[in-house]
């Protein structure tokens, strides 16, 4: 049995003194190193890094661009919103303010503000959601018809002309206002009309073409169904019936919302 010390070194268990290089201890030089090559420079942190009050400057820096990243996509959906809906400026700024201060989503205001469904991402195929369920059912029972043949004075199943159309979807839909001609909706709805930056899907659409029937400009000759998009259900033409196509601006004349579909 060995006696004394145990001398470590001698059977390859030993380790180098602990006394460190010389010129450096456990503090390290200036600065907060704790090792050489950590000595700090001054006027920094730890490792060279930069000092707190640098930091805190550039995540100020990067949360200001991000609100404002944040402040121009609010901007173009609530622009979005108002030329869907018809919203004013003012209403657009209402809800802008609202929402800094702590509101809801600005599509959820939205939908509380104008009394109608957020923007829709589906196709023009799948028309949106109107504010009823009468406007959506109304909507599917006009789109349903795509493909069928126009035939002048025909009002379904099997044939439609515009008016025709108009009429069996609202019939349909359990309106029953009776068929009339285009300018014959126009007169009947006159105390409902829309422009067009009111506009909402469901709402009936008016347009004035020359025409051979003795219809002045500023009455309807034409008449279909607005889906939202600058889109609207209706048909005119025998060589393509009834189908879904782009609102003929150039025409319009008015529009007018269906006081039965919102009972």
């Amino acid at each position: 049995m060995l006696s004394g010390p145990f001398p470590m070194q001698q059977y390859g268990m030993g380790m180098p003194g602990m006394t460190g290089m010389q010129g450096t201890g456990m503090t390290g030089m200036s600065g907060m190193g704790m090792m050489p090559g950590m000595t700090g420079t001054q006027g920094t942190g730890m490792m060279g890094m930069p000092t707190m009050n640098t930091t805190m400057a550039m995540l100020s820096q990067m949360m200001m661009a991000l609100q404002l990243q944040i402040m121009q996509q609010m901007m173009q959906l609530l622009a979005a919103f108002s030329k869907q809906q018809g919203t004013t400026t003012a209403d657009m700024s209402k809800l802008m303010t609202g929402f800094l201060n702590g509101g809801t989503n600005p599509a959820n205001a939205f939908t509380s503000a104008a009394g109608a469904a957020p923007l829709s991402t589906s196709s023009v195929a799948t028309p949106q959601t109107g504010p009823t369920a009468k406007v959506q059912n109304f909507i599917n029972i006009a789109c349903a018809q795509q493909g069928k043949p126009y035939v002048f004075g025909a009002e379904g199943p099997n044939a439609f002309d515009c008016s025709g159309l108009v009429a069996y979807s609202l019939q349909k839909a359990g309106i029953n206002v009776g068929r009339t001609t285009a300018r014959g909706y126009q007169a009947m709805f006159k105390n409902s009309a829309v422009s067009r930056d009111q506009l909402q899907p469901g709402d009936l659409i008016f347009y004035h073409y020359k025409n051979n029937r003795g219809i002045p400009s500023g009455q309807a000759s034409h008449i279909e169904i607005y889906l939202g998009n600058g889109m609207a259900m209706g048909t005119d033409n025998p060589k393509e019936g009834a189908r879904i196509e782009k609102v003929d601006w150039n025409a319009f004349i008015g529009g007018a919302r269906v006081p039965g579909l919102y009972s």
